[in-house]
């Protein structure tokens, strides 16, 4: 994902009222602002849809351990793939199960 476009101004509609009191703004100018700061909003819209889903929430599968700080780690062990009854589980143990990652808060066998 890259990041937007930024939007820069292009043209100063200030600047040609004040020097052009009675003219109309030109259309050209005012089409030519519009689409770059429209390009900017579909840009950002594109890529918040990446992350978030809409419902408001996190987009699934968008976060993995690449983006978590080591600190939040700490107590968490390496996952293992769930491997159905008769296995025990530590505090701190993390299993996938599909694309969900559960992590063990109290120890028990499953």
């Amino acid at each position: 994902m890259t990041a937007p476009t930024p939007y820069n101004r292009i043209f100063s509609f200030t600047n040609y009222q004040t020097s052009n009191p009675a003219a109309p703004l030109p259309g050209n100018e005012v089409d030519a602002e519009y689409n770059a700061i429209k390009a900017t909003t579909d840009e950002i819209i594109a890529d918040l849809a990446l992350i978030q889903r809409s419902d408001g929430k996190i987009a699934n599968a968008s976060v993995g351990p690449q983006q978590l700080t080591p600190s939040l780690l700490t107590g968490i062990n390496p996952p293992t793939q769930w491997s159905g009854s008769s296995v025990s589980y530590d505090v701190g143990d993390t299993v996938f199960s599909g694309l969900l990652l559960y992590v063990c808060n109290t120890a028990n066998v499953s």
